[in-house]
């Protein structure tokens, strides 16, 4: 499912269906959730859970998946270069290892002022949408290492 995508200060009074708002100002992702229950979804890009965002000049993509847990519907999903990719249903379980994992890491990163270590439950399940094929992505490259090989690049080392 194609989407688009909009950079803006402050979030809009009425989102529109297909596009992810981000402000960066504010550290905010914010759409309505792509199943069309009319939820409005907003994420906060924190590193509490390792949260990236990449733009490559054209399209937007979130690491790690949209998990709305707190939604009756419970959709899950990625993003990856304005396509929405949904990913399997995930178990309490998974549900309840995944916020443990958040709060381990806001505990690290705000009490000892590390690093996030991701340790989110694997992304198999059974699809929560059995149209589309479960997506289960490599782990995210590392920022500073795709920086530096940009660099190389730039300076034809």
């Amino acid at each position: 499912m194609k989407i688009g995508h909009e950079f803006v200060e402050f979030m809009p009074d009425q989102l529109q269906e297909g596009i992810v708002y981000i402000s960066i100002p504010s550290a905010t992702v914010s759409h309505n959730c792509f199943c069309g229950c009319g939820n409005e979804v907003v994420v906060p890009l924190l590193p509490v859970v390792g949260w990236q965002l990449t733009y490559d000049g054209k399209s937007v993509s979130f690491w790690p998946s949209f998990g709305n847990w707190d939604l009756p519907c419970e959709s899950h999903y990625i993003i990856e270069k304005d396509e929405v990719k949904w990913c399997p249903k995930w178990s309490k379980e998974q549900i309840e290892r995944g916020r443990k994992a958040e709060q381990r890491n806001a505990s690290i990163i705000f009490d000892q002022g590390q690093e996030a270590v991701l340790d989110f439950p694997p992304i198999h399940s059974e699809p929560s949408n059995p149209i589309e094929e479960p997506v289960v992505l490599p782990p995210a490259p590392n920022p500073t290492s795709k920086f530096m090989a940009w660099l190389k690049r730039v300076l034809g080392l």
